[in-house]
């Protein structure tokens, strides 16, 4: 009963694809109609709505290996040749982490006076970052990330004893608010020095 902004119509394999955001107002549930309108035709599906369902955005670094969207602390792209830094804030782009406070609608962005931290919309439940080869993970903020809808810029410390090299492997779960599960992300890698 509620429209989804749609922000992508692709071809995947041959099958086309959708790319929507899931509006705000539609609740956790194990079934929820969707209907799709393409000109004079419609189709009706049934998908699973989850609280949370975190995913790291990811680009392909030079090598042509899909890696997490990352910036360091001085605001520049982690790379191969420019990689994370162990005990360094860096901030990793991921959506599906639930609602925010304060609450942001569907389609909408974090009000853009408030691209501070601690006057921007945060996720309502607990983030978590695990790594690879280190024993936790410090998160500083879990924010929407400035004037981007359903994308949330997730800052951590790269632990001291974090491993070194190109594909250090980590997730992003949650904790949903009400919740005692975590929801995690698939792994994905980031280059460390």
């Amino acid at each position: 009963n509620y429209f989804a902004p749609i922000f992508s119509a692709t071809l995947v394999n041959g099958q086309p694809q959708l790319m929507v955001q899931v509006p705000c107002e539609v609740k956790p549930a194990a079934s929820v109609p969707v209907t799709v309108n393409v000109g004079a035709g419609s189709a009706t599906v049934n998908v699973q709505v989850l609280a949370a369902a975190p995913g790291i955005f990811q680009i392909p670094y030079s090598d042509s290996a899909p890696r997490a969207v990352a910036l360091r602390s001085d605001g520049s792209f982690v790379t191969l040749s420019n990689p994370a830094r162990r005990g360094e804030t860096v901030r990793v782009y991921v959506t599906g982490l639930g609602p925010t406070v304060p609450s942001v609608g569907t389609g909408q962005v974090d009000n853009p006076g408030a691209d501070l931290i601690g006057a921007d919309a945060q996720a309502t439940g607990t983030v978590i970052v695990g790594m690879s080869g280190s024993g936790g993970v410090t998160v500083t903020s879990a924010r929407l990330g400035a004037n981007m809808i359903g994308v949330f810029e997730v800052a951590f410390i790269v632990p001291a004893n974090a491993p070194q090299g190109n594909n250090i492997a980590f997730s992003v779960g949650v904790v949903p608010a009400g919740s005692s599960n975590a929801v995690n992300s698939v792994t994905s890698t980031i280059p460390i020095q």
